[in-house]
């Protein structure tokens, strides 16, 4: 078989990638240039009309909120200023030709009737507070005692008087007549009532009339947004329409290009099949059946150098993966060994002091937990009367009774030289089950009869501390240390008893 280099092949392919890249971009340019076409021919031809024709709209709109405006004018100069802006408005729109002009001239006579309208009712509203004025000062000189109060009230209502707040306003004028003491006094009253209730009524009625005005300007203003809203919709569709066909030839362009693309790609793709992805997969079944530890009777070819030499180290790398599985095996064994003698006390085959310390990082666990900590009384004076050995052999006796009082959610520890650690966990950590435990190594150590020369009771004894885990506390560490605690206290208080933390939770 002739072989090929891989790198002939990634030149092939660069190649071929670079003749369809290059055919890409000049459809792409093609494309790009009918677009910037499209967009500048629509831009000359459409563009103008469109912008004046949304200028005309928003003149329109300008002059909806400038009615609204004039209507609702505070003081006679802000409605000078507002009649100005209408009449410049007017006379901008009436040159568009999207417009009717007769509708415009149209408006000129309702927009000054609403003007003086206003004007008027600027009049009556600065004549009614003064009528105002003239009747509470008659109702202070005839007497009346109306408090401050309703002084301000009857203010309040009277600027701020609307169509629903004049009867109202009528009811407390009456009130207030009335309410004076004296006939003659409620006689020089009438007057400025009725002046005020007259002006009253003036005013409501020519904010109808304004209303009225304001109301039949608007309608003709929609009416012209109207027609000007229909004359740009019929413009954007018939730009629209110019675009459908331009998308038309881009449609026809792109679908040419994906299909030589495709062409391409499906060219590309099974050279590349056929020489290198082929020769791999069958490679990685090779692989499979070597970590497996199947045997293989057939190694693939492939006409590339470098992959053709890549599958013939297929044979080495099993011979090598063979060997390297079994010395991890082994290995792994070592190191399971290790890691379990580092983690027991040689002596006494309990769990030492490095396990106890791993299980205090684990933190506050969320069931209960109890510490029982204990050590051998007078050990010391054990070892120097009979030998180091039979203090070796006592702390196996000790850790064997241990033993035997672990149940399954409790961990005995050799906690260093002659004390020990029992944590208790769950269930098993229920401070009578505990105290059970407790009494029961005293109990057995002691029937244990190991003979301490040294000892007042002659044979080997044990003192115990117990604490239980506080919800307050934040570690196990603070647990252990309640307990060491009570270790003392039992050793100060004479050796072999039991003795608990003063803080110990006992729920």
């Amino acid at each position: 078989m002739k072989h090929i280099s891989a790198q002939t092949v990634s030149w092939c392919s660069i190649v071929l990638e670079g003749l369809f890249i290059l055919f890409l971009y000049a459809l792409l340019y093609a494309n790009v240039q009918s677009i910037e076409r499209m967009v500048g021919e629509s831009r000359e031809a459409h563009l103008p009309a469109i912008q004046d024709g949304q200028r005309t709209l928003l003149n329109l709109e300008y002059l909806r909120h400038s009615v609204a405006l004039l209507r609702q004018a505070p003081n006679e100069e802000f409605l000078r200023g507002a009649l100005t802006g209408i009449r410049a408005l007017l006379a901008e729109v009436s040159f568009d030709r999207r417009v009717d002009g007769a509708t415009l001239q149209d408006l000129n006579k309702p927009i000054r009737e609403l003007s003086d309208s206003r004007r008027r009712a600027l009049r009556l509203y600065a004549r009614l507070l003064d009528d105002m004025h003239v009747f509470l000062a008659g109702y202070a000189g005839a007497g009346g005692s109306a408090d401050a109060a309703a002084v301000a009230a009857l203010w309040r209502e009277c600027v701020n008087l609307t169509e629903n707040s004049a009867p109202a306003l009528r009811d407390r004028l009456r009130q207030m007549t009335d309410s004076v003491p004296a006939a003659a006094g409620r006689e020089r009253l009438l007057g400025p009532e009725q002046r005020l209730l007259d002006t009253m009524s003036e005013l409501h009625t020519e904010d109808m009339r304004s209303r009225q005005l304001n109301e039949t300007i608007l309608e003709r203003l929609t009416s012209l947004r109207v027609a000007a809203s229909d004359s740009a919709v019929k413009l954007i569709y018939g730009e629209l329409a110019s675009i459908s066909q331009h998308a038309e030839r881009i449609r026809q362009v792109v679908f040419h290009l994906c299909i030589g693309l495709t062409c391409g790609l499906v060219m590309l793709s099974w050279l590349l099949h056929r020489h290198i992805f082929r020769p791999i997969m069958q490679a990685s079944g090779v692989l499979a059946d070597i970590l497996d530890g199947r045997s293989v009777t057939r190694y693939p070819a492939s006409r590339i150098r470098e992959l053709d030499s890549m599958i013939q180290a297929l044979p080495l790398l099993r011979r090598v993966m063979l060997a390297k599985d079994a010395r991890s095996s082994r290995l792994e064994k070592e190191q399971e060994q290790l890691k379990s003698m580092s983690f027991r006390d040689s002596l006494t085959g309990l769990s030492n002091r490095r396990a106890l310390d791993m299980l205090l990082k684990g933190g506050v666990p969320e069931e209960s937990v109890a510490i029982l900590m204990f050590d051998i009384d007078l050990f010391k004076q054990y070892n120097d009367t009979l030998g180091h050995l039979a203090g070796d052999e006592a702390l196996r006796r000790v850790g064997e009774i241990a033993m035997r009082h672990a149940g399954p959610n409790c961990t005995p520890f050799r906690y260093g030289g002659e004390e020990f650690v029992m944590i208790f966990q769950g269930d098993e950590a229920r401070p009578d089950k505990v105290r059970a435990v407790a009494r029961a190594l005293i109990a057995m150590l002691e029937n244990a009869g190991i003979p301490h020369p040294a000892s007042p009771w002659g044979r080997l004894t044990v003192s115990v501390g117990l604490a239980f885990h506080s919800p307050g506390l934040t570690s196990l560490h603070e647990t252990l240390d309640q307990a060491d605690k009570a270790l003392y206290r039992a050793k100060s208080r004479g050796r072999h008893r039991v003795e608990e933390a003063e803080d110990s939770d006992d729920a």
